[in-house]
């Protein structure tokens, strides 16, 4: 817990640690569409944690990861880079830990060429069933629309997040700070693939991200809050996946009930790491 928190640029993504040991698990976090690593500053504060090395990227396109470094904003291109990026820093073996969007690279990520250093995957509300597409629905929607800059700029950002949200809500008020910054295209074009890997297709019927979570062999937890789809709930039960009611949470339950949820993350690496 003495180790110093340190932000490097490294593969092109801002990574946000504390010295980084070999010797050590790591626990990887990925934040949301629009948000940035600072979802996760509780995890440096939380005393389970001080023996892992705790790896908090921005995407980019969000916080400070300004370019795109092949030129394309994918999920597809944000795996790739991670792996390079966990490839040249640590050994693993990895907790991984993702929120909403992060959710759904996580599970990319979990199915690719550093998926045998994952032992264990803690999924934030992360998307699964077009249930879940709150704000990505309506950002695709405003785009098709040809509104999309003000959509995210007004309507979203200044009317919804900073005046309805943010003045009732800590966590909205950080999710604004991290808005500020994210680049409108990745936005957009995270968006539109969410939307796109959520719909039921004849190759995937609950859509191709339920199918990737569902069909990962490796220890797992669903955690969720208050508002969660009833939907969502409902095929997690339906499949037989371990879940998680935070009661009394938002969305981004990771900062509105920090102390359990860190408790949750820190246990599950008990069990994983010894």
């Amino acid at each position: 817990m003495a180790d110093t928190i340190e932000t490097s640029i490294l593969c092109g993504i801002s990574l946000k640690h504390r010295g980084i040991s070999r010797s050590r698990p790591d626990l990887l976090f990925l934040h949301g569409l629009g948000d940035s690593g600072r979802a996760f500053d509780e995890a440096f504060e939380s005393p389970g944690l001080g023996d892992y090395n705790l790896l908090i990227p921005d995407m980019p396109g969000y916080g400070g990861s300004a370019g795109f470094p092949d030129g394309s904003i994918s999920f597809d291109g944000y795996v790739s880079l991670l792996c390079d990026l966990l490839s040249s820093q640590a050994a693993g073996p990895r907790l991984l830990v993702a929120h909403s969007m992060g959710g759904a690279i996580g599970s990319l990520l979990c199915s690719s060429e550093i998926a045998g250093t994952i032992r264990g995957f803690i999924n934030v509300e992360g998307n699964l069933l077009t249930q879940d597409l709150f704000i990505s629905g309506k950002a695709v929607a405003a785009a098709d629309e040809g509104r999309f800059d003000e959509w995210f700029q007004i309507d979203f950002m200044e009317e919804t997040v900073r005046k309805k949200w943010a003045p009732k809500d800590v966590t909205c008020q950080r999710y604004y700070e991290s808005l500020k910054v994210c680049r409108p295209k990745a936005f957009l074009e995270n968006s539109r693939e969410l939307v796109r890997r959520s719909r039921p297709s004849e190759a995937y019927p609950d859509g191709e991200l339920a199918w990737l979570y569902t069909e990962m062999d490796l220890p797992k937890l669903f955690c969720f809050g208050a508002g969660c789809p009833k939907e969502t709930v409902g095929f997690l039960k339906e499949h037989h996946e371990e879940h998680q009611l935070f009661p009394g949470a938002s969305h981004s339950l990771m900062i509105d009930t920090a102390a359990d949820f860190y408790a949750r993350v820190g246990g599950m690496a008990e069990r994983l790491f010894g």
